[in-house]
């Protein structure tokens, strides 16, 4: 009856432990639309203590941009895409990722992640912008494991808009001033 009972006892602990599921070589494709890693935890909800600098404020179609993630320590797993803020559509193309780290196939798209689950720090990511159909703007958003127990989501860099593509408000602002413009020449 002992030999059952620890039998049986390992099986559930066998089971248990199949349902979390870590990714030492790359986040899966089910990461592409939320970012979230699949450790059974929930993200930190402290100041990520990783950002994400890029090369730029402005982008050409076409255009290649530099993304790092820098930080306060190394980090071994990560999820790297640059999407349209108004739709968080995938849009571009990542090329030539550094060692330790590889390209994932989303919808549509692609997105950049970790090989293993060496620690990397400095490492330096290749972005293209669409050459057609470009978004009016882009932001880049990363989701950074430190370690299974410790990551961070939903870690953004600023907005970058497409060169020549102005704001509706910005455009409105123009008109408006043109026409006061036209009034207050009819008027003399």
């Amino acid at each position: 009856m002992e030999f059952v009972s620890q039998t049986l006892f390992s099986l559930v602990l066998l089971c248990l432990s199949t349902t979390v599921y870590t990714y030492g070589t790359g986040a899966p494709v089910t990461a592409c639309s939320l970012m979230k890693p699949d450790h059974g935890l929930e993200a930190s909800t402290t100041a990520a203590p990783y950002n994400l600098q890029v090369s730029g404020s402005t982008y050409n179609p076409g255009q290649n941009i530099t993304v790092t993630i820098n930080g306060t320590s190394e980090y071994k797993g990560f999820l790297l895409q640059a999407r349209e803020p108004s739709t968080s559509k995938i849009v571009g193309t990542w090329l030539s990722p550094p060692n330790n780290t590889k390209l994932l196939e989303c919808t549509g798209s692609n997105a950049v992640t970790h090989a293993n689950n060496q620690l990397k720090t400095g490492l330096v990511y290749t972005w293209m912008a669409p050459k057609s159909d470009a978004p009016k703007k882009v932001v880049f958003q990363a989701t950074v494991v430190k370690m299974k127990t410790d990551f961070w989501m939903n870690i953004r860099s600023s907005e970058f808009q497409l060169n020549g593509a102005t704001s509706g408000l910005k455009y409105s602002a123009c008109v408006l001033f043109s026409l006061l413009t036209v009034s207050l020449i009819r008027s003399i």
